[in-house]
This record gives structure tokens, C-alpha cells and sequence, in this order.
């Protein structure tokens, strides 16, 4: 979480709210804002921020009140860390920061998203990487904010297959694990006949799916 001051401390912030929203990382920006009751008469820093954030964020609002404070932040908490997570903002105007309001016996309990049932599909997927002969796995950032290096490393130990990883999973698996590669990635995913991509985006990374086999079958999950 950060806050940021009015106008060009919000702008100058774009570029971490940019950063956060490509790699899925959970934040929310408090930013500040003129006060309502003098808005437009050209107070200090007077911007209006949420059209400039809100394609960089999932969530962008004004507070309208003091009282609507807690649950436009809990709100903007909870999309932050649904999947896939990212940043979020909540602009607030000086008058209603200074104001007091009721308080809320309320408070929104955070997700956690990396607990659920088993994606669907999972078994034609576990059938596939125990019939493969070359299996291969690339791990990349959904990996990580769903707290799976667990899983990761059980599979990877017990079927004992390459593991290649991208984004912020790197780490997620010990890099003297003897499934772990890194400089082999070209040749394993263009040979392999099974692919598990848990987390990572068909971006220019991955050749826009084209730096697997064409024969490959691919097995995408919580793709970013």
C-alpha cells in the first residue's frame, strides 16, 4: 500500500501502478485529493486523478464522503488481491479526510485466492504429464502470487520433469533442484510433447505461443 499526495504525486506514481498491473502484484494507492467543497475554484494541486489510473488499476474511485471511506477501501482491497491481482486506487479529497464519520462495525474479510477447489479439468491434465515422455513445465508470476512453489516442487520432484521458470516465480524452485533449468528453455518447450504453463502470459516471452512444438500439447493454468 502507498500514498501518494495530489497531482503530480499521483502521476509521478503511474509508473509503479503501471509495473504493479503488468506483474499481478496486489496494491492499493490512497491518493490525495482537493477538497470537494472547493472543487474547480483552483485549489493546490487540483486534478481530477481517476480517468489518468484507471487503466492502469482495477479498481478506481472517489470518496464522496467521510463515511464512504472504509468500504471504498475495502473494496478496493478485495480487488486487489482477486485474481488476477493488481493495483488499485482510492482517491481522497482533503475535507472528507479531516471529517470524522460513524464508525463501522464492518470490516470486508480478504479472499484467498490461492484456496478453492481443484481447476476443472485436472484430471485429463494430471493424465497428460504421466503419459508424456518429454513433460515440461514453465512457471512464471501466477505461480507465485498463488502461492503454489509447494505444488511446484511436489510435481516436479515426483514426475521428475523440467521445470523452467519466468516473472517473479524465479525462485519459487531451488535453483540446485535437479529439475530446475534455465538455459536449455528454447529446446525444452520446442521438444516437448506435454507442456504445463502455470501462470505465465503468451506474451512476446513465450513468442506469442510459438516457442512450443507444434505438436505440443499445452496445458495452461492461472494464465496471467
Amino acid at each position: 500500500m502507498c500514498a501518494l499526495t495530489a497531482g503530480p504525486g499521483v502521476t509521478n506514481g503511474m509508473s509503479a501502478m503501471g509495473s504493479a498491473s503488468m506483474n499481478n502484484s496486489p496494491m492499493l494507492v490512497l491518493g490525495g485529493r482537493a477538497p470537494a467543497m472547493r472543487w474547480g475554484q483552483g485549489s493546490l494541486q487540483e486534478i481530477d486523478h481517476v480517468p489518468f489510473v484507471r487503466p492502469l488499476t482495477k479498481f478506481a474511485a472517489t470518496a464522496d464522503s467521510t463515511a464512504e471511506i472504509p468500504g471504498l477501501v475495502d473494496e478496493a482491497l478485495t480487488a486487489a488481491v482477486t485474481p488476477h491481482s493488481g493495483p488499485t486506487f482510492v482517491d481522497l479529497p482533503l475535507d472528507h479526510v479531516f471529517m470524522e464519520a460513524a464508525e463501522s462495525s464492518e470490516s470486508a474479510a480478504l479472499p484467498r485466492p490461492w484456496e478453492g477447489p481443484a481447476a476443472e479439468g485436472v484430471e485429463r491434465a494430471a493424465a497428460l504429464l504421466r503419459d508424456a515422455e518429454r513433460p515440461v513445465i514453465i512457471a512464471g508470476t501466477g505461480l507465485y502470487w498463488g502461492r503454489g512453489e509447494e505444488q511446484l516442487l511436489a510435481l516436479a520432484s515426483e514426475l521428475r520433469i523440467p521445470v523452467f521458470l519466468n516473472g517473479l516465480a524465479r525462485g519459487c524452485l531451488p535453483a540446485d533442484h535437479p529439475n530446475f533449468f534455465s538455459r536449455a528453455r528454447s529446446t525444452g518447450l520446442k521438444g516437448a510433447d506435454v507442456a504445463l504453463v502455470i501462470g505465465v502470459p503468451m506474451d512476446f516471452r513465450l513468442g506469442f505461443g510459438g516457442s512450443f512444438g507444434e505438436e505440443t500439447e499445452i496445458i495452461v493454468l492461472g494464465q496471467a
